[in-house]
Parts: structure tokens; sequence; C-alpha cells
């Protein structure tokens, strides 16, 4: 078999599988919701979309979720939040960091801010260029807390 008669024998298989897939998606049903693809027993042959709200929270909590809002939720993150926030402040956190050769005054404020020693990323580095110190932070250990102040930490890291 030659070239031309591959080509022509690969055009065949090709219009031949064209052909199947048009007629699977055109003359065959295809339901979105049925009884032998899901486990909704309640609706069997209806589309999702043809469900009201109340119907699709019955279902979930019956099945053991629990449905909120969207205000119930953002209150439940905001108590969350707040907790958090004070359990944070009920102990300072302790840390020694560890300042390399090469670290940038971003690069330290970030260490200080993941270590939970300061709070606002943005006025310590700011707080760093107005004390002219950005420059003159030097690499090594140092024991910090929480309980410092802002020019406390950079004294501390400038020494």
């Amino acid at each position: 078999m030659n070239r031309k008669g591959v080509q022509i024998f690969a055009a065949g298989w090709f219009f031949a599988a064209c052909i199947v897939c048009i007629y699977y998606f055109i003359f065959t049903s295809h339901p979105l919701v049925g009884p032998e693809n899901t486990s909704y027993q309640d609706v069997e042959n209806d589309s999702i979309e043809q469900l009201d709200e109340q119907e699709i929270i019955s279902y979930l909590e019956a099945e053991g979720f629990t449905v909120l809002h969207n205000k119930e939720a953002e209150k439940l993150d905001q108590n969350k939040e707040s907790q958090q926030k004070e359990a944070s402040n009920d102990f300072p956190t302790h840390a020694v960091l560890h300042i390399e050769e090469g670290m940038n005054s971003n690069d330290a404020v970030s260490l200080l801010n993941r270590l939970n020693i300061i709070e606002n990323m943005d006025a310590f580095k700011e707080e760093l260029q107005n004390s002219e110190a950005a420059t003159k932070i030097r690499a090594g250990f140092y024991e910090v807390n929480s309980d410092m102040t802002e020019k406390e930490i950079i004294t501390k890291i400038t020494k």
C-alpha cells in the first residue's frame, strides 16, 4: 500500500468516527439527573434547576450538612476572627528572629509578621523608613516578642 492509499484509508476511518459521534449526540438522550446515576431519591427525572431553594436546603440537612446563608456565615467568620484575636492577645509571642546575610528589610519584616511579632507589615515598614533604619538591619539572632514596640524591635535588629 502506498502513501496515497494510507491517507485514503485514514480519511475513511475519520469520517466513520464522525458519523458515529453525530449519531450518538443527536439521536440519544442524555438526562442530567436520573435514578441510575444519582443518589437523589426524591427527584428522579427532574433537573437540579427545577428544585427550589427550600428543597435543596432540606435535602442537604437530611444528608448531615449545615446550611447557612451568607449573612450568617459572615457573622460566624467575624466571631471566629475576634475569638482568635482575643486568644492571640492573651499571651505574648516570644521568638528568636534569625536574620541572615543578604536579607533585605522586606524579608525581615515578612519574617516578623510570620512569627506574629508584628501585626501590620506596612506600618512597620513605614516606621523603618522614617527612622532611616531600613538599610541598617544586621544579620544575627534576636530574641523578640509581640509586646515589644516597633521602635524597640528596630533598635534591637539594627544594633
